[in-house]
Formats: C-alpha cells, structure tokens, sequence
C-alpha cells in the first residue's frame, strides 16, 4: 500500500509542474490536512473532537503553519461515531488514502489504536495516538507515536506509591479478563508490587456485561487487602465501590487512566481513592502551557478540560511543531521522531530514541473532600 501512494504522489506532482507551466497556481502551499479519528459514542469523544478544533483555531490565530516562510492552511478532516474496531479501520482507510491526509491523530482506547496503528504504519503515513497505553500499538512501527505513557509505566507507579509511599503492602484487584488492557495491567501492577515487598492476596475477574460482583468482591474482602485496584472503565468502577463498601470492604481504591476520574468525584464510595492520569488544573500553576490550554478551553466552552482533552491538545501541538519542517508525511514523520522537551499541557514530551513512546511525566490524583487533587507528580 506504501508504494501504491508513493507511485500516486508522484503521478501527482508531475501533474502539478505540468500545471504550473500552463501558468495554474501551482506555486499555492500545500494544505497541511490532519485527520482526527475518535469514538464520539465515548464520554471523552466530543470533547476531545472540541480540544482539536480549538487547537487549529488557536494556532491560525498565533500565526499559523509557516515553512521556509510560506503559510501553509490548516485543516481538521473529522471521521467519527465508529463502534467496533473494524469501523475504525475502515474510517482510517477512508482518511488516508480518499482524504489523502499527511497525519493522523486516532485511538483513545487501545481497541481501536492497535489497529489503526497497523494501517497507517502500511501506508506511511504518521499517526499520533492521544490516549493508548498499550506497548503493541507501537512495537515494531516507524510511524506511530504516543501522547500518554505506557501501561507498564503507570502500573509500576501505582505499585510504588502504594506499597513505598502509602505503606500498604497487601493489595487484591478486580478486573476484566476479557480485556487485554485490564489484563496486562493488573499483571504489570502485581509483579511491581511483590518486587516492592508487597502481596498480591487476591485476583477476581468478571466479564463484559456483569454488574454484580459480589461474589468476588466477598472473596476479595476474606483476605482482607489494605489496597483494591479497579483497572475499569468509569461506570463499572462506580458500581464495584458501591458494592465493596455495601460488603463492608474499607481497602483503599486505586485506579488506572481507563478511569474519567472527573465524573467519580461525586462517587461517595471512592472518598479517598488514587488514580494515577495525565492532567489536573493545578499544572496551570507552575506549567504555563497548561495554563494556555485551561484558559483557551474555559473561555471557549465555558467548561473545564479534563485529561482526554489535553492530550489530544498536546498531539496537535506535536504535530504543528513537526510539520514546520514540511507538511509531507516524511517529513512530519522524522521530526516527530527527533521531538525532544516539547513543552505541552501535559509536562515535556519527549520521543527521540524513544521508537514511539513518550519519555514523560505521570500524576497522582486523590479524590478528596469532593474534588480531584495533585497528590504526585511522578517523572519518569
């Protein structure tokens, strides 16, 4: 497929010298054409779609894509509303080779990630992933770049706070054994705990579709842990600590970023917990970048960002920054690759001699006194 597009390219511009020498405007920048893939059925889809299109509108309003001293226009070509995976291969497919978009921004859950990255590595064409954690989105690839850090990452900084800074030292988890993030994180977070000193005393799971977990959750509470670990998406993180603490379970809840620890703050049950995630308001305080970002998001939809949102501002800011050394795919490409202490929302992003995957900083959250509080910032 790769050399499919590079012999089209080149059909393309000869066609354009052509055109120039019968006096057409072949000298107008090229369009600089960023496609952006999102599961708007998602709780984090269209805010994430709002971050983007407020990040172009910002960048145009500071002066633009300039390379060599040309402007360059920007434009946000939005595929959205897929459900299945299998959805969002074909939307992938429809953004690169019909809209011929440079670069691609796609894949909040590592479902769709996986598989988009597998299409855009064939086609040449970069794609920055916002929010996939897993190591497979880009083992192996050339083109594929991620925001966020890896689940091996966030898991080994849960083992530590909990078992060096809080002092617990028995932890038990629930989680989907059906899902592959769910799964290989609960593993990375038990090895890291028991090198730490710590035990693992209990692993429940359940299956898509359950809402009674009780039976585990009675199991869980007999070997009486002093740290629970929900490795869940929000609404089932919800109704586990409802339950555990119907069942008289008082472990201390800790949390992944598959958690929108926003909309768990008005959970009474999770009074106390601690999540591990990408973003928090205080970074405005010391982050002026972060402090842009905040201000540009409230003032434009009256609303506060949250994680998601920032990280999808970060990946387009990444990509301004890449493509002013030229709006082509290899070129996008190689300087994404050469990123380092790129200043974003979210902290210092850096990718070189990285093969993809962000050297960066991680947070600690707590949820306290009905709202989300900076516990940690952790580098790397």
């Amino acid at each position: 497929m790769k050399e499919q597009r590079t012999r089209w390219c080149g059909v393309l511009a000869a066609w354009a010298l052509l055109a120039g020498g019968c006096g057409e405007a072949a000298d107008d920048p090229e369009e600089l054409r960023i496609g952006v893939l999102v599961e708007t059925a998602h709780l984090e889809g269209e805010p994430a779609l709002k971050a983007a299109r407020l990040a172009v509108e910002r960048f145009e309003e500071q002066g633009g894509l300039l390379v060599d001293g040309r402007r360059h226009p920007v434009r946000l070509i939005e595929r959205s509303d897929h459900r299945t995976p299998d959805e969002a291969v074909a939307a992938a497919r429809e953004l690169i080779y019909q809209e011929e978009v440079s670069v691609l921004v796609a894949g909040y859950l590592s479902r769709d990630a996986i598989p988009v990255a597998a299409v855009a590595e064939s086609a040449g064409i970069p794609m920055v992933t916002p929010g996939s954690t897993m190591s497979e989105t880009t083992a192996g690839k050339r083109y594929v770049f991620r925001v966020v850090y890896v689940d091996t990452f966030q898991a080994q900084v849960l083992a530590r706070f909990v078992v060096l800074d809080l002092g617990l030292g028995t932890v038990a988890v629930l989680y989907n054994v059906a899902d592959v993030y769910s799964r290989d994180i609960t593993h990375a977070f038990c090895d890291e705990a028991e090198k730490l000193g710590g035990r693992c005393v209990a692993a429940e799971t359940y299956t898509p579709g359950e809402t009674d977990f009780q039976a585990q959750l009675e199991r869980i509470g007999g070997q009486r842990p002093q740290v629970l670990f929900l490795p869940s998406f929000t609404d089932v993180v919800a109704i586990q600590a409802r339950q555990a603490r119907e069942l008289g379970l008082q472990a201390v809840f800790i949390g992944a970023d598959s958690w929108t620890a926003e909309r768990l703050v008005g959970v009474t049950e999770l009074e106390g917990a601690y999540v591990v995630h990408h973003w928090h308001p205080d970074l405005a305080a010391t982050i002026p970048e972060a402090r842009e970002f905040q201000d540009a998001y409230r003032g434009r939809y009256g609303e506060d960002p949250f994680a998601m949102t920032s990280v999808m501002w970060d990946a387009l800011g990444l990509i301004f920054q890449a493509a002013a050394h030229g709006t082509d795919p290899e070129t996008i490409r190689d300087a994404l690759a050469a990123t380092a202490g790129y200043r974003g929302a979210t902290g210092s992003i850096t990718f070189a001699g990285r093969h993809g995957d962000a050297l960066r900083s991680a947070m600690i959250l707590k949820i306290e006194d009905g709202r989300l509080k900076l516990e940690r910032l952790v580098e790397p």
